[in-house]
């Protein structure tokens, strides 16, 4: 275990420094949606509705930005590590490459809690939204809990080993995934096709479990049953992906 947090030390000086820019802009683009959705582009709604809305919102923009900054921005740290060779320095060490991945994904903890904060404050003091301490607590945790499979469809892009395909392949992921997963609009308001697709998403599932906590302080057992569902799913694509390109960098060798 001190292995492991010297290392996530390690990686948070280096990936953090190196990154600035693309933390900024992570943070920045979930609180602008939040502004221009709540205040400037709101439909005519009760006010009952509308600090729903208002509320809905501010967690749906906290989930878009962790998945945009667990896939997207860690995709391509990742892909920066083997550019410069520091996945093979991993590899000539007792490090696993999954404590590797455990310790880049603990960098963006920090973050994904900033983005909590700075929403949730923002919320508070443009629409008054306010929850309790345990509901908060509780809402932190779960999309924590969340950001587990977000950072595994991270890795799984990375191994796009280019900028062009990583960049392509999760813009691809990550839209499809918000917009179907009703974190920019409702799914009521779709054609049935696209509900019936969007309920079974990983983010719909984590959608639906932090408002239900939220509303009612119950926490949805079958919506972590498909969000555990989603990540052995993944599990089983990173560990068959990892025993395809090793088989075909022993090749090439």
């Amino acid at each position: 275990m001190k292995n492991f947090w010297f290392q996530t030390k390690m990686n948070a000086t280096r990936l953090i420094k190196r990154d600035v820019k693309t933390f900024f802009f992570a943070l920045f683009f979930p609180l602008f949606f939040y502004i221009l959705y709540t205040r400037i582009f709101v439909f005519d709604m009760p006010e009952d509705a509308l600090v729903i809305w208002q509320t809905d919102y501010m967690i749906s923009m906290i989930l878009f930005g962790s998945l945009f900054t667990s896939v997207i921005t860690q995709a391509n740290t990742l892909l920066e590590d083997y550019t410069n060779h520091f996945q093979l320095f991993v590899h000539l060490t007792p490090t696993s490459k999954w404590r590797y991945f455990l310790s880049v994904n603990a960098v963006y903890i920090p973050i994904n809690l900033a983005l909590i904060v700075a929403l949730g404050t923002l919320a508070y003091f443009v629409n008054d939204v306010s929850l309790s301490v345990i509901q908060w607590l509780v809402l932190v945790c779960i999309i924590l809990f969340g950001t587990v499979p977000f950072s595994m469809l991270g890795v799984i892009v990375s191994y796009g080993r280019k900028t062009t395909i990583i960049n392509l392949l999760g813009n691809l992921l990550v839209f499809p995934l918000a917009i179907g997963g009703g974190l920019w609009w409702p799914l009521e308001i779709m054609p049935s096709w696209v509900v019936s697709i969007g309920e079974r998403l990983v983010t719909n599932q984590l959608l639906t479990l932090s408002t239900n906590w939220v509303y009612s302080s119950e926490i949805r057992f079958s919506s972590i049953a498909g969000i555990m569902l989603w990540i052995l799913g993944l599990v089983t694509v990173i560990i068959v992906l990892q025993k395809l390109f090793k088989y075909r960098e022993s090749e090439v060798t």
